[in-house]
């Protein structure tokens, strides 16, 4: 019995050495941890850490508008490498070159603010300068930061240039028929425009042979010049002593009469065309109906391309009179003059002539001609139009 006790007590006493081994091991190697540690060292990588939380977590509201900004410009078709961005004492500005030849100022200034408001932004202000070839666009976002958009044309070539377009247009169609018309719309190239003018005799005969021969058409509205009574538009044109109900009638009335019809420009109206009111009428129904306006500008003074323009429409002005005053080989030569100038100015001429006679018709194809020489590529209406743009919200 005694024998079994002693054995029994010394196994209890190798257990309880080997647990005090254990901790003696233990506590060592935490001795050895902390005596290893480099407090510096640990502060350090704290401190890049959150650096590195500063540089790829900064402010979202200033990530998402600098983003939004960013991507808008490339939707646009202006590379970032493009942006010059600059920070002031006043907010951060950048000044975004734009493609003249792609795209208009307004556009590109409300798809910006579209996108900004989306990004939580709020637009301040907004200003144009003088000459309209430039626009400048106040942002703030909610933490009080300020954003400043300067838009405007490129003058840099940083865009390559693309082949000088032609587009043309012959007016006053509607009034002829039979032998001349077919020779017009057989004898000319199909993409030169057709311009119909409505409430006449052979509106619709014209309308449908333009589009048998793959011309487009507009509609030519009769407006009210200056020099009426002694040039009259006709009873049907567009009046300013009229009401905006009956001048959106009338507009209205055109585009069902000449469904074919892409878009429209004036005939005369140099006095109606300058009105803001009647042209504001005029361009509501054509925007509604998605047409295409063309100022004639048959005066200076027409407000009609830049109020089409504030409307967000595609919209253009036309560069030259062919066959004004006369089609003598004297100013086809002066025409011919003015379009090699204007293609050190712009990259798109419209050029406007008329369809009274089968002499016009061939001064029409000569001058075609000639410009194809000098550089100039004959481009249809809609055609001018086409692009890529992103739609506004």
């Amino acid at each position: 019995m005694s024998t079994k006790k002693k054995s029994s007590s010394k196994k209890k006493g190798n257990n309880g050495g080997l647990l005090i081994v254990f901790i003696v091991c233990l506590a060592l190697v935490f001795v050895i941890y902390f005596l290893s540690r480099d407090p510096a060292k640990d502060d350090s990588q704290r401190m890049q850490t959150a650096e590195d939380a500063d540089v790829m977590e900064p402010d979202v509201e200033d990530i998402s508008l600098h983003e939004t900004i960013i991507a808008t410009a490339r939707q646009l078709g202006v590379e970032e490498k493009f942006i010059r961005i600059k920070e002031k004492s006043d907010g951060k500005y950048y000044y975004i070159p734009l493609n003249g030849d792609e795209l208009d100022l307004p556009f590109a200034n409300a798809l910006f603010k579209g996108k900004c408001e989306s990004a939580g932004a709020k637009i301040i202000s907004g200003e144009e300068t003088p000459t309209g070839n430039a626009q400048t666009l106040y942002i703030s976002t909610p933490d009080g930061a300020t954003y400043v958009l300067k838009l405007f044309f490129d003058t840099r070539n940083r865009y390559s240039a693309r082949k000088h377009q032609l587009v043309v247009l012959v007016d006053d169609f509607g009034g002829i028929s039979g032998k001349l018309l077919d020779e017009w719309c057989s004898n000319t190239d199909y993409r030169v425009t057709f311009a119909i003018m409505p409430d006449l005799r052979h509106t619709t005969t014209t309308m449908e042979k333009a589009a048998a021969s793959n011309h487009e058409v507009i509609i030519h509205m009769p407006m009210e010049p200056r020099s009426y009574p002694r040039d009259d538009p006709g009873k049907t044109a567009i009046y300013v002593e009229m009401s905006n109900s009956t001048i959106e009638k009338r507009v209205k009335r055109w585009i069902d009469d000449i469904p074919l019809a892409i878009g429209a420009n004036n005939h005369m109206g140099s006095l109606a065309t300058s009105d803001e009111e009647v042209m504001r009428a005029v361009l509501g129904v054509l925007k509604k109906h998605d047409k295409i306006f063309i100022d004639s500008y048959t005066s200076a003074s027409s407000v009609g391309y830049q109020m089409a323009q504030q409307m967000l429409m595609h919209t253009a002005r036309r560069d030259l009179f062919l066959d004004d005053p006369d089609i003598s080989d004297k100013t086809l030569k002066e025409r011919l003059k003015k379009l090699e100038y204007l293609k050190t100015k712009q990259n798109t001429v419209i050029v406007i002539t008329h369809c009274f006679d089968r002499n016009r018709l061939d001064y029409l194809n000569r001058f075609i001609k000639a410009a194809e020489k000098m550089g100039y590529e004959l481009t249809s209406l809609s055609r001018m139009f086409e692009s890529e743009l992103p739609e506004l919200m």
